[in-house]
């Protein structure tokens, strides 16, 4: 840009916006002192600093520098411009702390500085703007609560846009985000300050009508005061955004987009639970008739010497997370909810574990040093049953690298098959109905809440079957299916799951936006706020870009929260089903009813009596398979037992109830028993070392103490 510009003494207007202008910003444009309209030279390629002399355009009343590469600090002398009514300094590399001076023009009705660098809290001299209806600050890195005098001073906004920071705000539940912020914005009409930290339940002012509302990727939760307030409904139909990253409850208005997926708020207990209690119910009634029918006292069943060695292990696991449940559930759970300040309501059950965690140091460092604790003794756990568990350890089978290698390509196909349902869940959980691939509404409940039932399926009867049909066909051995049960039932449980979350979930790499069907729509986000006539010149400021809502930003002290929320309810669920549903399917199996009932089917299938086939009725049980069950929910517990206190007693009732199933049908129905070996301890190790990363990633994402 040519000095010489500066010559220009009796000019009113400058625009040289939308060109390929490069270099400094000239000092002498603070020569320019005729300007009244506009100082526009937005959409360039100016580096270097915003020039201090442009604070000697008095009678300037609109500055627009946008869309370039400034970088430096807000020149403070901007504050000498009395009568300026719009700063525009947007999309810049501008650092530092807001200039107090901006306080000083009393003129001004638009302020824009979003994406820059400014950070520290918001100046308090802001309240003096009396004439503010526009004030855009997002994808900054302004920090500290939102300062009292939003909700004292006199100033009407009727834009407010903060997204993308890290301001934060703990309001009492009778006030309420947009009154805290907006007490007196009568005329609030667009409202955007998502990604942030603001903490409390989202209140409307009352009797209103919002152009705007986008307050996702919050910590609100609670039910929605919205007050007769309601969203105005646009041509595009993209004008709300609440739920993702929030934790909403209760009935939400018409107007909140995706409300019709149960799993992106917080649901009632019965509503989230109520099916898988009811089934674990029926299958202890299952389980008293079967008992009844088949002569089978309850002291039989509740109380025995163990007589084979797999129910000796087993009733030393169940021991042995009685034993953890005990030292780990009433003072995890109890610390749990003492610091459980992520969210003012939230899913109620995840209160007692760490996953709402947060704002509490003393609490923080005491679950810290828990969890080495918890840590300690499971190794010493693990050691211990390496030394003392009544099995015997077998060597698997000599493979030739033939065998290996048809063994680990066949195994990796089908443990991908396997994987299916939770990745389904995983998916169910981040997808809302409106997709680019097709899947209703329906189909995402029947994946969520259908996963712990086909988990619990495919790990207790579809994995030990195909391990042993693979073992017998590649010429291997009962000790490696055992392994790779174990193996299977840690990459589907875990693995998939954990990465597809991941991957997937809002605040992580959130690759559901690439089929959420708004964002597959170019513009469908972008949002344009009238700001008035300025000097006769009408003017618009773009609030709202269309890569706002659908770039993603991982956020991951959301993303670590969201990761440990999808594995608890899946791991709970099909846990309920391992421990009350899996021993009366046991029983029922081992029955002269059934045995009847399943070699009639195998003589249909031509299957029976063949050699080598033995080891496929269920009257011989293979021990390979029932080890790797109960090394399984032992790994369970290691992985997640410390962030999810109530895991370890479940894998003991579960492994309890396994043991007197196993030994009724051993003693009641002549079931035997094949290959008594224990399954390497390897695994275990593994399990614990993913726990601690578990918990060591979970601090670290949340910035806990």
């Amino acid at each position: 840009m040519p000095t010489e510009l500066g010559q220009l003494a009796r000019l009113d207007y400058f625009g040289l916006d939308a060109n390929k202008l490069t270099g400094t910003m000239p000092t002498e444009l603070g020569a320019l002192t005729q300007l009244v309209t506009s100082l526009i030279i937005n959409d360039n390629s100016f580096i270097g600093s915003v020039p201090t002399e442009l604070g000697q355009l008095t009678s300037l009343h609109f500055i627009k520098l946008s869309e370039n590469s400034l970088t430096g600090t807000m020149p403070t002398e901007l504050g000498l411009l009395a009568l300026l009514n719009v700063i525009n300094l947007s999309d810049n590399s501008l650092t530092g702390t807001m200039p107090t001076e901006i306080g000083m023009i009393t003129t001004l009705d638009t302020l824009v500085l979003r994406g820059n660098g400014f950070s520290g809290a918001l100046p308090p001299e802001l309240a003096r703007l009396d004439s503010l209806a526009s004030l855009e600050l997002s994808q900054n890195s302004l920090t500290g609560p939102v300062p009292s005098w939003l909700t004292a001073s006199g100033v009407l906004a009727i834009t407010l846009v903060m997204s993308g920071n890290r301001l934060t705000r703990t309001v009492p539940s009778e006030i309420g985000l947009l009154t805290a912020l907006a007490a007196l914005y009568t005329q609030i009409k667009n409202l955007t300050v998502f990604k942030n930290n603001f903490v409390g339940r989202l209140t409307l002012p009352a009797n209103s009508t919002l152009e705007l509302l986008y307050v996702h990727q919050n910590r609100l939760s609670c039910s929605i005061r919205a007050h007769n307030t309601t969203v105005k409904a646009s041509s595009q139909g993209y004008n709300t955004l609440v739920l993702p990253c929030n934790m909403l409850s209760g009935s939400l208005p018409e107007w909140v987009q995706m409300r019709e997926v149960p799993f992106m708020y917080a649901q009632s207990v019965q509503d989230t639970w109520g099916a898988v209690f009811i089934i674990a119910g029926l299958g202890l009634f299952l389980l008293v008739l079967v008992m009844a029918s088949t002569k089978v006292r309850v002291s039989e069943f509740l109380w025995f010497t163990p007589t084979t060695e797999i129910v000796q292990l087993s009733m030393w696991s169940a021991r042995l997370m009685c034993l953890w449940s005990i030292a780990l559930c009433p003072t995890m759970v109890g610390m749990y909810y003492a610091g459980a300040n992520y969210f003012e309501c939230g899913k109620m059950w995840l209160r007692g574990t760490i996953t709402y965690l947060s704002d509490d140091p003393v609490v923080e460092w005491v679950c810290a040093a828990a969890a080495c604790i918890f840590g300690g003794g499971a190794a010493l756990s693990i050691r211990w049953l390496e030394l003392h568990a009544p099995t015997k350890d077998h060597q698997p089978k000599h493979l030739s690298l033939r065998q290996q290698g048809t063994l680990v390509l066949v195994w990796g196909l089908a443990m991908g098959l396997f994987s299916l349902p939770s990745f389904t869940y995983a998916i169910s959980a981040a997808l809302p109905p409106e997709n680019t691939i097709g899947v209703d509404s329906i189909t995402l409940k029947m994946a969520n809440h259908g996963a712990g039932f086909m988990l619990w399926a495919i790990s207790a009867h579809v994995i030990p079957r195909s391990a042993r049909l693979l073992a017998r066909t590649t010429g291997s051995d009962l000790v490696t299916a055992g392994r790779l049960i174990i193996m299977a039932r840690l990459l589907v449980s875990l693995v998939v799951p954990f990465v597809v979350t991941l991957l997937m979930h809002e605040g992580c790499l959130s690759m559901w936006l690439r089929f959420w069907t708004p964002c597959s729509e170019d513009g469908s986000f972008t949002s344009k706020a009238s700001l008035g006539p300025i000097m006769n010149i009408p003017k618009t400021m773009e609030i709202l870009k269309h890569s706002d809502i659908c770039a993603p930003n991982p956020k991951w002290s959301s993303c670590a929260r969201n990761v440990l929320d999808v594995l608890t309810d899946l791991w709970s669920s099909k846990l309920i089903f391992a421990a009350f549903v899996s021993p009366v399917v046991t029983i029922l199996a081992a029955t002269p009813a059934a045995q009847s009932a399943l070699l009639w089917i195998f003589h249909k299938a031509k299957h029976c009596h063949r050699a080598g086939d033995d080891q496929f009725r269920v009257a011989a049980i293979s021990i390979d398979s029932e080890a790797a069950g109960i090394v399984m929910l032992v790994d369970l517990s290691l992985v997640l037992g410390f962030c999810v206190p109530w895991i370890a007693p479940l894998c003991s009732i579960a492994l309890a109830l396994h043991a007197a199933a196993y030994h009724v049908v051993v003693t009641k129905f002549g079931v035997t028993l094949q290959n008594e070996a224990r399954p390497s301890t390897s695994f275990l190790w593994v399990s614990l070392a993913l726990g601690w990363v578990l918990v060591a990633w979970f601090y670290f994402a949340c910035n806990l103490h």
